[in-house]
């Protein structure tokens, strides 16, 4: 029953220190704007397209915090049943 974005706080994010890490468009409150990048001439950070609605992705996070994912994942501190 919980929503997505809390369930990767509590057994995600939280765990593994990921303090600078959120669900965009999902996660409430205020958070820094993402960093522009352009497609052509046109600057898409802004975009709704650029998250996929609740589960689909859309996450953002520092590059600290998407190293602390990855030594999770690769150390197993993330596990199967926090995925679940």
């Amino acid at each position: 029953g919980a929503r997505p974005h809390e369930l990767l706080r509590t057994r995600i994010f939280e765990p593994l220190g990921m303090r600078d890490s959120w669900l965009m468009r999902s996660t409430p409150g205020e958070h820094p704007a993402i960093a522009p990048f352009w497609i052509g001439r046109v600057e898409t950070s802004t975009f709704a397209s650029v998250s996929a609605g609740w589960a689909g992705g859309g996450i953002a996070a520092t590059a600290d915090d998407q190293l602390r994912l990855i030594r999770g994942l690769r150390t197993g501190l993330v596990s199967e049943r926090a995925l679940a």
